[in-house]
C-alpha cells in the first residue's frame, strides 16, 4: 500500500552511489573537455573562425533531427539513452584515432560536430538521469558534489592538456582520450548497477480511498501530450539561453583567434583559460553556490546569469575592449555552471513524470533551433559584424531570457500547486519532493492540508514535509496535529519535530503540556525530551526534565537525564541524573534500561564516563554491548584504545568486532597524529622526557594527563602542568585534575574554576598538589589562575575556622578539637606559604607574615601595609586575619621549609627539562 520508495532509498550504500556518480561525471567531463579543446584547435587552424557559424548550423540541424526522431520514442530510462550515445561516440572516436590527421578541414569539422552533438545529448539526458536517481531534497545536497566533480575535471584536464602538449601532439592527446572514454563507459555500467532500482521502479500504488483519475499529461508520451505552460516556458528559455550562449561563444572565439594565431599558443590559452575559469567555478560551488540557491527564490537564482551578462554586455558595448568580451564570457560561464544550471535542474521534477522527457527533448530541440538561428545569422553578417552590434544583439537575447525567467517562477509555483491539489495519488506525492520551491505561506498551507488528511499515508508524508518548513510554521502546524492524532507512532514523530522548536521563541506551550501529561505514551514523551534536549530551548525544560528523572520508562528517564547533563547548572539535578543513570546501568534484568543509559552517556561525549562505558562492553546482552560500543566510539580520545582491545580479546560477534577494529584504528591514528604534532614543537630535552610517557599513554592516567597538557599552545600553563604531573605521586590528585579537565569549556587541560569549586568544599585540602600547582603557575607567569585557587583555599580555611569556633562553644570533646585545630593550622601554614610566592620578594613576605601576630604593633602595621602592596585586595583581606590566628613560634620555620621544597622542585625541573621550561630571571628569594 502507498508509494514505492524512491530509488535512492534502495541503494545499498548511498554514499558509495554518490561517489560513483561523481567519479563518472568527472571522468566524462575531463575526456570531453580534452577532445573539445583539441578538436576546436584543429578546426580553427584548418578552417578558421569564419567557419564556426557553419558548424553551428550543421550541428543543430543534426541535433534537431535526432531529437525529432527520439521524441516519438522516449519511453525507456535515461540511462539507456546515455549508454547508447556513449557507445556510438566511442565508435566515432576510434575511427578518428585510426584516421589520424587525414581528412583536412572536412574531417576536423565533422569531428568537432561529433564532440559537440555528444556533449549536448549527454548534458540533456544526464540532468534527467540525476532527477530519476535522487529525490529533490537529496538532490539539493548531492548536485553541488556532482557539479563540483565536473568543475574539477575541467581544471585538471585543462592543466594536463597544457602540460602534455609539450611532449605529445594533438593526435597523442586524442588517443589518450579514447582510453579514458572507454574507462568512463565501464564506470557508468557500475553506476547503473548501483542504481538498478530506478530503472525497474514499479508505479505507485494508491492507498485506500485515493482517486486515481489520470492527470493531463499522465498518459502516453505521444506527440499530442501537452507539456503545459511551464514546459512551454522551459522551451522558450532553452531557445534564448542557447542562442545567447553560442552568440557569446562566437565573440569569444573571434577575440582569442585574433590574439593567438599559432596552434600551440591557441590550444594553451584555451586550456589555461578553461582551467582558471573552472577553478573559480569550483571555489564558488564549494562556498556560496549552495547558500545562494537556498536563500534566493527559484526565479531570482535563474535571473542571476542573464542579469550579469546584460551588465557585461552593456560595458562591452560602451568601451568595445577585447578584455570586456572575455569578462562577459567569464561571467556567463561562472554563473551558468554554479547557479543557473542547478536551479534549472530543480524545475524538471515539477513536471509530470510522463511528459518530463518530452518537455526536455522539446527544450533541447528549441536550444538547437536557437543555435541554428545564430549560425545562420552569423553566416550572413559575420564579415561586417562589429563588436557594438554583436553586444547589442546580446542585450536583446538576454533581456528576453530575463523576461521569460520572471514568468517561469510564477508558472513553476502554479504548476506545483496544481500537482499538489491533483486527484491523482501518485502525482500529489511526486510533487511533494518539490515543495521547497513554493513560497513559505503556500508551503505551510500544503503541509497543513496533508496533516489534516484522513488517509494515514497522507499524514505520514505531511510529517516528512514538515522539515521543509520554517521553525515557526512547523511548530504552529504540529501543535494542532498532536491534539488530533491518536496513533502513538505518528505522535512520537510529531513530538520529535515539535521539540526542536523555533529558535528565540522559547519552549512552546504545547511542548510543556505534553511533557507534563502523565497519560501520554512514553515513546512520545521520550522523543519530545530528546528533541528538546538537542535544541536551543533546552534550558526552558529543566524543571520538567528534573521531574521525569525517576520515570519508570527507560527512554523517558534516560532522555530526561541527558537533558539535565547537557544544560543543568544546579548540583542536585546533576547528581540526580548521574545517580539515575548509574542505577539503570545496574539493572541486571532490564537490557533496555542499560541500553538507554549507555546511549545517553555516549551522546554526552565526555571521557569521564569511559569506565562505565568500557564495563558495559562486557554485558551479556548483545544489544547492550552494541550500544556500549557505539558510545565508546563517540569519544575522540586515545584512552578508549585499551577498552577496545580488551573487548576484541573476548571474541565478540563478527559485526561488533569489525566495528571495534574500525574505531580502534581511528583512535590509534588520532593518538599518533596528536603525539607527532606535539613532539615536533618540543625542544630536544622535552622530547626525551615525553618519549617515556608516550610508551605508557595507552593505559596510564598520568601519561594521558601529561600528553593533554603538552597539547596546550600557551607555554606558561603547559609547562606548569607538565612539571606538576611529572612530580606528583598522589593518585587522587591526578584523578581530580583529569576529571576537572574533562569539564573544561575551552578544552584546556586545567579547569581552574572546577578546581577552585572543589577546593571550597575541602575535598582536596589535605593534598599537597594544590599548593604545588599554585607555585608552578606563579613561576610560569599564570598569576590569575594561581590567585583564583589561593582565594578559594583561604575562603575554605575561613569556613573551617568558623566551624572550629562553633565546636568549641558547643563543648565538643577537646581531643577532637585539638586534632582538628592542628590540621587546620597545617593547612593554613601551607596556604600562607603559597601566598608568599605571589609576592615579588617571597622572603620579605614571609618575614612580614611572621610579624603580624607579634607584640610590636608598629611592626605589625608596617607588615600589613607591605602585604597590602604585594597581594591582591581579596587575598589580603582573607590572609591577614587568618595569619594572626594561625601563627605561632614555628610558623616561619614551617613556611621556610615550604619555600625550600619549592626551590628544590624548581631546581629538579631545571636539571631535568632545561631552562626553556621556566621563566628566566625569577628568584624565589629575590
Amino acid at each position: 500500500m502507498g508509494l514505492a520508495p524512491h530509488p535512492a532509498a534502495r541503494v545499498r550504500n548511498p554514499r558509495r552511489g554518490l561517489w560513483l556518480v561523481s567519479a563518472y561525471y568527472f571522468l566524462q567531463k575531463a575526456t570531453v573537455n580534452v577532445l573539445f579543446i583539441s578538436s576546436q584547435t584543429v578546426f580553427f587552424q584548418a578552417a578558421g573562425v569564419w567557419g564556426l557559424p557553419y558548424v553551428y548550423t550543421a550541428l543543430n540541424v543534426v541535433f534537431i533531427a535526432l531529437q525529432a526522431a527520439l521524441v516519438q520514442r522516449l519511453k525507456a530510462h535515461s540511462a539507456v539513452y546515455l549508454s547508447l550515445a556513449s557507445w556510438l561516440f566511442a565508435a566515432l572516436l576510434c575511427a578518428r584515432v585510426a584516421a589520424g590527421a587525414s581528412g583536412g578541414p572536412a574531417g576536423a569539422t565533422l569531428f568537432l560536430m561529433a564532440v559537440m552533438v555528444y556533449d549536448l545529448f549527454f548534458n540533456q539526458f544526464f540532468v534527467h538521469y540525476l532527477n530519476e536517481i535522487f529525490p529533490l531534497q537529496e538532490g539539493k545536497l548531492n548536485l553541488p558534489v556532482v557539479t563540483a566533480a565536473g568543475s574539477f575535471a575541467f581544471i585538471l584536464s585543462g592543466l594536463a592538456l597544457k602540460l602534455s602538449l609539450s611532449f605529445v601532439g594533438l593526435a597523442g592527446v586524442t588517443t589518450a582520450a579514447l582510453a579514458l572514454f572507454l574507462a568512463c563507459i565501464a564506470l557508468f555500467a557500475a553506476v547503473r548497477r548501483e542504481y538498478a532500482a530506478s530503472e525497474s521502479l514499479p508505479p505507485a500504488a494508491p492507498g485506500p480511498g485515493d482517486v486515481t483519475t489520470p492527470e493531463p499529461g499522465d498518459g502516453e508520451t505521444g506527440p499530442r501530450s501537452d507539456i503545459g505552460e511551464l514546459g512551454r516556458l522551459l522551451v522558450a528559455a532553452g531557445f534564448l539561453g542557447m542562442a545567447g550562449k553560442y552568440w557569446l561563444d562566437y565573440q569569444y572565439s573571434r577575440a582569442i583567434t585574433q590574439a593567438f594565431p599559432g596552434e600551440r599558443e591557441l590550444a594553451s590559452f584555451i586550456a589555461v583559460y578553461t582551467s582558471v575559469t573552472d577553478l573559480l567555478v569550483l571555489g564558488v560551488q564549494m562556498t556560496v553556490a549552495g547558500r545562494v540557491l537556498s536563500r534566493l527564490s527559484l526565479a531570482a537564482s535563474l535571473a542571476l546569469m542573464p542579469a550579469a551578462v546584460l551588465a557585461g554586455s552593456g560595458v562591452t558595448l560602451a568601451i568595445g575592449s577585447p578584455m570586456a568580451v572575455l569578462a562577459t564570457q567569464f561571467l556567463f560561464t561562472l554563473l551558468s555552471k554554479t547557479v543557473h544550471n542547478s536551479a534549472s535542474a530543480l524545475i524538471l521534477p515539477v513536471l509530470p513524470r510522463a511528459v518530463r522527457l518530452r518537455a526536455m527533448s522539446l527544450a533541447g530541440m528549441a536550444s538547437s533551433a536557437g543555435c541554428l538561428l545564430v549560425g545562420l545569422a552569423l553566416i550572413a553578417v559575420q564579415s561586417r559584424l562589429t563588436t557594438a552590434a554583436a553586444f547589442g544583439v546580446a542585450l536583446v537575447l538576454f533581456g528576453a531570457l530575463l523576461a521569460v525567467i520572471s514568468r517561469m517562477g510564477q508558472a513553476t509555483s502554479r504548476a506545483l500547486v496544481e500537482a499538489l491539489d491533483a486527484a491523482s495519488f501518485a502525482r500529489r506525492h511526486e510533487a511533494l519532493d518539490s515543495l521547497g520551491l513554493l513560497d513559505p505561506a503556500e508551503r505551510e498551507r500544503q503541509v497543513g492540508k496533508l496533516l489534516l488528511a484522513s488517509q494515514e499515508t497522507e499524514r505520514d508524508r505531511g510529517l516528512e514535509a514538515c522539515r521543509q518548513l520554517g521553525a515557526s510554521a512547523r511548530v504552529r502546524l504540529l501543535a494542532g496535529f498532536v491534539e488530533r492524532e491518536a496513533d502513538p507512532r505518528r505522535l512520537a514523530v510529531a513530538a520529535r519535530l515539535l521539540g526542536e522548536g523555533a529558535p528565540g521563541e522559547g519552549l512552546h506551550r504545547k511542548v510543556r503540556e505534553m511533557l507534563a501529561d502523565e497519560t501520554l505514551d512514553a515513546r512520545v514523551r521520550a522523543n519530545l525530551l530528546e528533541a528538546v534536549g538537542g535544541s536551543s530551548e533546552a534550558i526552558g525544560a529543566l524543571g520538567l526534565a528534573a521531574g521525569l528523572v525517576d520515570h519508570p520508562h527507560h527512554r523517558v528517564a534516560a532522555a530526561a537525564c541527558g537533558l539535565l547533563l547537557r544544560v543543568a547548572t544546579r548540583r542536585e539535578w546533576l547528581e540526580r541524573a548521574l545517580g539515575r543513570l548509574a542505577g539503570m546501568l545496574r539493572e541486571g534484568g532490564s537490557p533496555h534500561a542499560r541500553s538507554a543509559a549507555l546511549v545517553t552517556l555516549g551522546e554526552s561525549r565526555n571521557e569521564i564516563f569511559l569506565p562505565e562505558l568500557a564495563a558495559a562492553l562486557g554485558d551479556e546482552d548483545a544489544t547492550v554491548t552494541g550500544h556500549a560500543l557505539s558510545a565508546v566510539a563517540r569519544l575522540d580520545d586515545p584512552a578508549v584504545a585499551p577498552a577496545l582491545r580488551r573487548f576484541l580479546e573476548t571474541g565478540p560477534e563478527p559485526a561488533l568486532a569489525a566495528t571495534a577494529e574500525r574505531h580502534l584504528a581511528r583512535v590509534s591514528k588520532l593518538a599518533i597524529h596528536s603525539v607527532r604534532q606535539l613532539l615536533d614543537a618540543l625542544t630536544e630535552a622535552e622530547r626525551l622526557q615525553a618519549a617515556g610517557y608516550v610508551t605508557r599513554a595507552q593505559d596510564d592516567a598520568k601519561a594521558r594527563l601529561f600528553l593533554k597538557a603538552l597539547a596546550w599552545p600557551e607555554p606558561g600553563l603547559r609547562r606548569a602542568l607538565c612539571e606538576l604531573v611529572d612530580e606528583c605521586d598522589e593518585p587522587g590528585w591526578l584523578t581530580l585534575l583529569e576529571r576537572s579537565a574533562a569539564k573544561s569549556a575551552d578544552g584546556s587541560p586545567l579547569a581552574v574554576g572546577e578546581l577552585a569549586s572543589e577546593l571550597t568544599t575541602g575535598a582536596w585540602m589535605e593534598m599537597s598538589g594544590w599548593a604545588s600547582l599554585c607555585s608552578k603557575l606563579l613561576r610560569h607567569g599564570r598569576r590569575a589562575e594561581a590567585e583564583q585557587l589561593l582565594t578559594a583555599a583561604l575562603g575554605r580555611l575561613w569556613v573551617e575556622r568558623a566551624c572550629l569556633e562553633r565546636s568549641e562553644a558547643e563543648g565538643i570533646e577537646p581531643v577532637w578539637i585539638e586534632r582538628a585545630r592542628r590540621r587546620w593550622e597545617e593547612r593554613t601554614e601551607t596556604a600562607l606559604g603559597v601566598a608568599t610566592l605571589a609576592c615579588a620578594r617571597p622572603a620579605s613576605a614571609l618575614e612580614a607574615i611572621g610579624r603580624l601576630a607579634g607584640k610590636d604593633r608598629f611592626a605589625a602595621s608596617l607588615a600589613q601595609e607591605y602585604l597590602a602592596s604585594e597581594l591582591p585586595r581579596g587575598i589580603h583581606e582573607l590572609l591577614v586575619p587568618l595569619a594572626r590566628g594561625a601563627i605561632d613560634g614555628g610558623f616561619v620555620q614551617a613556611a621556610g621549609r615550604f619555600l625550600d621544597v619549592t626551590r628544590l622542585s624548581a631546581a629538579r625541573s631545571m636539571a631535568l627539562l632545561g631552562p626553556s621550561l621556566h621563566t628566566e630571571g625569577k628568584d624565589l628569594d629575590s
